[in-house]
């Protein structure tokens, strides 16, 4: 069995060889690419004599097209297998690291509320009271969805604003009502998301089959209080290239009001909810192959941001 690794060096040298053969001096920048830091040459010459001699890795003198004889690394079937052991430690980790931040949260909200801070976000409304689910209908104008994907050529961002769905929810001084279940449904346009480079958006509509599967949905499932705060863990159903995967994820969700006076007309409230978060995302469960293309990859696992406003549509109710 693989231990975990002491440091990312080894995995990561894995990986950007597992990605294509390279000389050992383009992998510092390689390796730098990937947030590790700058790592200096010997070290990771070190490193690749080692996973050499481990059998993971093996080498070879590339025929010189201008200068000096070039030195060639690539990861051998031992490797990738090592490689695949690694990243499902990393996985497991980043699960661990995921529950840590989740009981820090919760930990702080509670820390918060006991020196007399309110935990929730500036500005929240705190005349909403609990009883009935209130409507609120998303506002494409003021949301968005980013889905930051990794790739052998840097990151890069594909981005929606055409988003549709609805949030019903019972709320109370500005937050989910405890023992309550909202209800929510969002809609996105695989189309609609762009990342300002044709190549790259067309080569992904072809791999999500946008013709087939014009839409991505994500239904509400369940909602956790985490503390006293706006901070939920989150659980819904997301249907992506006809496939529905049950996906979690932490939110933070807020009420707010904007009272207005009108001229002989009762004084007018209008109620929004903002709901943010972030999440990685594997599309490779949804059964569809990364965009890939000569000299060009992207890895299946992107990271989901989620900005969402919605207006309430139905008539709120005043606190006595």
């Amino acid at each position: 069995m693989v231990s975990p690794p002491r440091n990312f060096l080894y995995p990561a040298l894995l990986l950007l060889l597992a990605e294509e053969p390279r000389h050992g001096y383009l992998l510092c920048d390689a390796l730098s690419n990937l947030g590790l830091g700058r790592m200096d040459r010997p070290s990771v010459y070190r490193a690749l004599a080692e996973l050499e001699g481990d059998g993971l890795v093996r080498s070879w003198d590339a025929a010189p097209t201008a200068g000096s004889t070039r030195h060639v690394h690539a990861v051998t079937p031992q490797g990738e297998q090592a490689l695949e052991a690694w990243m499902s430690i990393v996985s497991r980790e980043r699960n661990s690291l995921e529950l840590v931040l989740q009981r820090y949260w919760y930990t702080n909200a509670r820390r918060l509320e006991g020196m007399g801070i309110d935990a929730r976000a500036p500005g929240a409304d705190s005349s909403v009271t609990a009883g009935h689910p209130d409507r609120f209908e998303v506002k494409a104008d003021r949301s968005s969805l980013t889905v930051e994907a990794r790739s052998n050529v840097g990151p890069i961002a594909f981005s929606a604003t055409s988003l549709d769905g609805w949030i019903d929810v019972e709320l109370q001084d500005g937050l989910v009502a405890k023992d309550t279940m909202p209800a929510a449904r969002l809609e996105v346009r695989v189309t609609e998301l762009t990342s300002g480079n044709a190549i790259y958006d067309a080569e992904l509509l072809r791999r999500v089959d946008a013709r087939r599967y014009p839409v991505v949905t994500v239904e509400l499932r369940s909602l956790h209080h985490m503390g006293e705060g706006n901070c939920y863990r989150v659980d819904g159903d997301v249907t992506l290239h006809g496939i529905t995967q049950r996906v979690g994820g932490v939110i933070t969700a807020t009420a707010h009001e904007r009272r207005r006076r009108g001229f002989k007309r009762p004084e007018q409230i209008d109620r929004s909810m903002i709901v943010a978060g972030a999440q990685v995302f594997d599309i490779s469960r949804f059964d569809m192959a990364v965009p890939t293309m000569p000299l060009f990859k992207i890895y299946p696992d992107v990271r989901l941001r989620l900005h969402l406003e919605a207006d309430q549509t139905t008539e709120p109710q005043l606190s006595p």
